[in-house]
């Protein structure tokens, strides 16, 4: 819901309120709870895959490390990002 080209109708996450925000005050935090689900099933994998797989299963616990780098990165490019104001 656009209101004009810098400000953006934005709703409240506390109190419901809708509200003009500028773009550049808007930013981008990842999701830790994705990033801790995925750890707990990399531990699981891991630990299941190591009798059949050996060392090379440790790799499995690696995966939800570069999820959480990638989201760390794509946060930060988001919020990095600013137009000029008028």
């Amino acid at each position: 819901m656009k209101v004009n080209a810098d400000e953006v109708r934005v709703n409240c996450n506390t109190c419901g309120k809708d509200d003009k925000r500028h773009i550049n005050r808007i930013t981008a935090i990842p999701d830790n709870r994705i990033i801790i689900l995925g750890a707990v099933i990399g531990v699981l994998a891991t630990t299941i895959l190591i009798g059949y797989l050996g060392f090379t299963a440790v790799f499995t616990f690696s995966i939800p490390i570069f999820v959480w780098k990638y989201e760390s990165e794509q946060a930060h490019k988001f919020n990095s990002f600013a137009l000029r104001r008028k």
